[in-house]
């Protein structure tokens, strides 16, 4: 019974962040200043074009009903219509999944290929030096931000190890 109780307190925290999330990000993104049926139409927007989106998507109405409809929608699953490509978001990110999965795999094999020898030797000489090592290693590792990191082994596995292509965009002095 102490598990079931567990289990829907997780669920109800789960769905207590979930909601909370949704709700700072909607308000978040309503809140910015720039017009979304201007964003939305392009540069050239006329009034009268800037006026029949905005009823179009529904941006007119209170907030408060914005976020309603806009849950709703979510619901079904309809994430709704990108601003930038005028594209459903689902096929987005749809075509987004298969490099993201091959990030993911790869990033995890690179971890466990790393991590589980490092969390051998730091668990047969604890307290020594090279445990020591390993912890400041791995503490160093999850606190810098992952952009940075990224660029740091593109920069060590291109000009050190000669084993990633550089992209053109990026000039090494």
């Amino acid at each position: 019974m102490q598990k079931f109780e567990f289990f829907l307190r997780r669920i109800g925290t789960s769905l207590f962040v979930l909601i909370g999330v949704s709700v700072i990000t909607f308000f978040l993104a309503r809140v910015v200043p720039s017009d979304a049926a201007a964003l939305y139409i392009g540069p050239k927007a006329r009034a009268e074009d800037i006026e029949r989106v905005t009823k179009q998507l529904g941006l007119d109405k209170p907030l408060p009903v914005q976020y309603m409809i806009y849950m709703q929608e979510l619901l079904r699953g309809d994430l709704g219509t990108s601003i930038s490509t005028k594209r459903p978001i689902t096929e987005e990110l749809a075509g987004r999944i298969p490099a993201t999965l091959e990030l993911l795999l790869s990033g995890m094999f690179i971890a466990i290929l790393i991590g589980v020898p490092l969390g051998v030797l730091s668990a047969r000489w604890q307290g020594k030096p090279i445990d020591v090592a390993v912890r400041v290693l791995s503490i160093v590792g999850v606190s810098m931000p992952a952009f940075f990191l990224g660029l740091i082994f593109q920069i060590i596995f291109f000009r050190n190890l000669h084993l990633l292509p550089l992209p053109s965009d990026l000039s090494l002095a």
